[in-house]
């Protein structure tokens, strides 16, 4: 039977449907078309096409530059989403922006033009991005940073930030894996991959070059400033301070009974190094016997009261109480310059600070020997005269 003997025997299908043969009979296909929108399993939809039911796309479906290509459910392989052209990929909820692909492959979290690989932005204050939780999901530990630039936050599930291993120690190493500080599993510290021992925190400096410090403290801008202490594990007394304005305390030191030992007196050079004078001879070069010390004689010794220093380390008219014996340094330096000590400033001009105290132990001596000798002669003198 024809085609045109079909169609004018066959009875009217329904308007819109697209028409199907079966046979030589003609009858309503799945296909309705109202002459602007298609439907594939339902009729006046409001949309160009639409599909009731399950459909398939062997290999491609192309939205205006957005290339969906993938196999079916059923089938083995790997599914895609992409796009033709230099345009990014991006998700939306609730109508914002959540993650973006950049034409480079790299992605954002948070932001749409990230410039690494993974970029993830902060998106509100206290916001940590990443949270990782156990199986049972019942303890959780957050990573993130945080609004500071360059500030790292790691979060447990309490309130405290911590980085935490549980049974090792935890290193910082840089420039090739090389190690910087450690934190042992026992809560010592060392930096410069110092080797283990029982400190508490040691520092090991490099030897490389003339300005290492191996711990190195800036200090304060106020005199009440404690750059480095030492206290007692109460925190109630001090062992050592150094002052932001370079003072040095050994308060404790005081009371410490150090008979029984082998002493020197401390010295402090021009310079600030500590340390102790030799007296050997190999350390002397122009030895020459003093001849005389009768300038001890123009000294005029004193007593005073030291005057207290302000905020500002200058003096006040408020005075100590304690009654001093000494010297007045402007009139030694007068009568014998070698003993008196001098700061150096800046410019390398010199500002007389005080009286080399130390220094007068030989003159004094001399002067001692001196009379010693006069005081044998005039003994001398008067047994011959009392003999007579």
């Amino acid at each position: 039977m024809s085609l045109n003997t079909i169609l004018a025997t066959a009875p009217l299908t329904t308007s819109g449907f697209h028409l199907k043969a079966t046979g030589t009979t003609i009858g309503n296909s799945l296909i309705w078309d109202n002459g602007t929108n298609v439907g594939i399993g339902n009729t006046n939809t409001t949309y160009k096409l639409e599909v009731t039911g399950t459909a398939k796309i062997s290999t491609s479906l192309l939205v205006n530059d957005i290339s969906i290509s993938s196999s079916t459910m059923q089938a083995s392989g790997n599914y895609y989403i992409g796009c033709n052209n230099a345009n990014f990929i991006q998700f939306y909820t609730s109508n914002t922006d959540r993650m973006a692909i950049t034409a480079a492959g790299n992605v954002g979290i948070g932001t749409t033009s990230p410039n690494q690989q993974l970029t993830l932005k902060v998106v509100s204050t206290n916001n940590s991005l990443i949270a990782f939780q156990n199986a049972a999901g019942t303890a959780t530990t957050y990573f993130g940073i945080g609004n500071a630039t360059g500030d790292v936050i790691s979060t447990s599930t309490t309130a405290d930030t911590c980085l935490r291993n549980e049974t090792g120690n935890i290193l910082f190493a840089t420039n090739g894996n090389t190690e910087r500080m450690r934190i042992t599993s026992g809560g010592q510290i060392y930096t410069s991959n110092a080797p283990v021992g029982d400190w508490s925190m040691r520092v090991i400096g490099s030897s490389s070059t003339n300005n290492s410090y191996g711990l190195k403290v800036l200090g304060g801008t106020s005199s009440s400033d404690i750059a480095f202490g030492v206290t007692s594990q109460n925190g109630a007394a001090y062992y050592l301070q150094v002052r932001g304005d370079s003072a040095l305390f050994l308060p404790q030191q005081y009371s410490w009974d150090i008979t029984g030992g082998t002493t020197r007196t401390m010295q402090i050079r021009s310079d600030g190094l500590v340390g102790y004078i030799t007296s050997i001879r190999a350390s002397k070069a122009n030895i020459i016997s003093i001849e005389t010390s009768n300038w001890l004689n123009q000294l005029n010794p004193v007593n005073f009261n030291y005057r207290k220093r302000d905020e500002d380390n200058n003096y006040t008219n408020d005075l100590h109480s304690e009654l001093e014996y000494g010297l007045i340094a402007e009139e030694v330096e007068a009568i014998n310059s070698d003993m008196v000590f001098y700061d150096i400033k800046e410019d390398g001009s010199k500002e007389l600070r005080g009286v080399s105290y130390e220094k007068l132990i030989i003159p004094i001596l001399k002067l001692v020997q001196e009379l010693s000798k006069q005081n044998e002669e005039l003994s001398n003198r008067l047994i011959k005269l009392e003999s007579k």
